[in-house]
């Protein structure tokens, strides 16, 4: 069940990743051509850190 909740909040952070980097695409304030490809490696960037984080690697 635990499984199920991960995956669902990791599908919501790439969902917010994306739509962060599309909007800005639009605007101009990004220049991203890839942005769900982006989003994907954003991800595993800030799980990284929060990994680091966690077991106390600051």
């Amino acid at each position: 069940m635990s499984g199920d909740l991960f995956k669902n909040l990791e599908e919501q952070e790439l969902m917010a990743i994306h739509h962060i980097l599309t909007l800005g695409k639009r605007s101009g304030e990004f220049c991203c051509a890839k942005p769900h490809q982006t989003a994907s490696l954003l991800l595993h960037v800030l799980h990284g850190l929060r990994l680091r984080v966690f077991l106390g690697e600051e």
